[in-house]
């Protein structure tokens, strides 16, 4: 009964409704109008190249498929040593190395639209080689027609080229995410409301039967919830007034939706129990995180997360705000989701970590005096 009554309350305070709906909901709508019109430069992508053996068939395969997408100017390849290759990886002068030894290892730092394109590229050339593999160890004979058929390598120009991706999509992945993550001011705020010391309602529940955990449960169920609403409503918004595409697998971005969600309010609430200090100096400190990770994201360019992924790349794999995008992104750059469960898992295992700090820490806290 509590959880329905906090979600009710929940969703009538104004100030959830305005960052959690108006503020994206505005700031998509300045955007787009302003910058309408701006499509996204996709190429040629750099990529470094680095042979520590001698080529075989296949990773000579694989520099002719280089060479053709240069010449589509898809690809830029870098013939280097690794030392240099790393380096330019590091700098972000390349978005990718590949190492060209017995077999192919692509090395990436971060994520990204040429990240992914560069993954997408790798991963299906490898397919190709182990599906080819297979055929010609049972017709040997026909290991010349194979070679062949993967050094062609038609289709990888088709999807690449046709993604829906431009600059203003881009921007909106990483608005809605910053949606997502107003949940954690919704769950700081929540938190309040569990420890006495800090308001006259947290006091009156202190000395309530309801066993603490059962409190946080329903706090946390109660703002994800709300949060999940508040988030769709945007997504809703971009997609059918402002005609944002974010690609038609509809109940994969719902999910995302959901799961960052939990994931921002699990982090609200595990700040707000576990920082000591007044209600006002918690505010300050998760506004001021909250604007760090926004514009390490790429809230205002993509090219402050790239400085950011090169030279603090724990931030940007462990930025909620980032991984949220991500999410988004990656169902429109990949075919599969092999990297859309690895970005969810990454969420829920940061949700999962503050809640149950979060929860030991209440259950722990005592106070001598109310």
């Amino acid at each position: 009964m509590r959880l329905k009554y906090n979600l009710i309350q929940l969703l009538r305070t104004k100030e959830n409704l305005f960052w959690g709906i108006a503020f994206p909901l505005v700031m998509g709508i300045i955007f787009f109008f302003a910058f309408g019109g701006v499509e996204f430069e996709l190429g040629p992508i750099p990529i470094a190249l680095v042979e520590t053996r001698p080529l075989n068939n296949i990773t000579r395969s694989f520099v002719e498929v280089v060479s053709n997408l240069e010449e589509e100017e898809l690809l830029q390849g870098i013939h280097t040593d690794y030392a240099t290759a790393a380096e330019m990886l590091r700098s972000g002068e390349v978005a990718g190395v590949v190492i060209l030894g017995n077999s192919i290892e692509l090395m990436l730092m971060g994520g990204g639209v040429r990240q992914s394109i560069l993954e997408t590229i790798t991963n299906e050339f490898l397919i190709r080689v182990t599906t080819i593999a297979n055929i010609t160890s049972l017709r040997p004979e026909l290991l010349a027609q194979a070679i062949t058929a993967i050094e062609h390598y038609e289709p990888i120009n088709a999807p690449v080229r046709e993604l829906p991706i431009s600059a203003i999509t881009n921007f909106f992945f990483v608005m809605l995410a910053v949606g997502c993550f107003m949940g954690s001011s919704m769950g700081c705020k929540s938190g309040f409301e569990l420890q006495a010391h800090m308001t006259d309602v947290a006091a009156r529940l202190s000395i309530a039967p309801t066993p603490k955990i059962r409190l946080f449960t329903e706090n946390l169920l109660s703002c994800t919830i709300a949060q999940s609403m508040i988030t769709i409503v945007t997504l809703l918004f971009y997609t059918y007034v402002l005609g944002v595409e974010f690609g038609g697998r509809w109940g994969f971005i719902l999910l995302a939706c959901i799961v960052g969600s939990f994931a921002s309010v699990a982090f609200g609430l595990f700040f707000s129990i576990v920082l000591p200090g007044s209600i006002d100096g918690k505010s300050t400190y998760l506004t001021v995180i909250s604007q760090v990770l926004f514009i390490s994201a790429g809230m205002i360019s993509l090219d402050v997360r790239n400085i950011v992924r090169s030279t603090v790349p724990l931030l940007d794999r462990i930025n909620i705000v980032a991984i949220i995008g991500d999410s988004f992104l990656t169902l429109v750059i990949h075919e599969d989701i092999n990297r859309y469960i690895e970005l969810l898992a990454t969420l829920l295992g940061i949700a999962l970590l503050c809640s149950l700090a979060g929860a030991y820490v209440l259950r722990r806290q005592a106070y001598a005096d109310l």
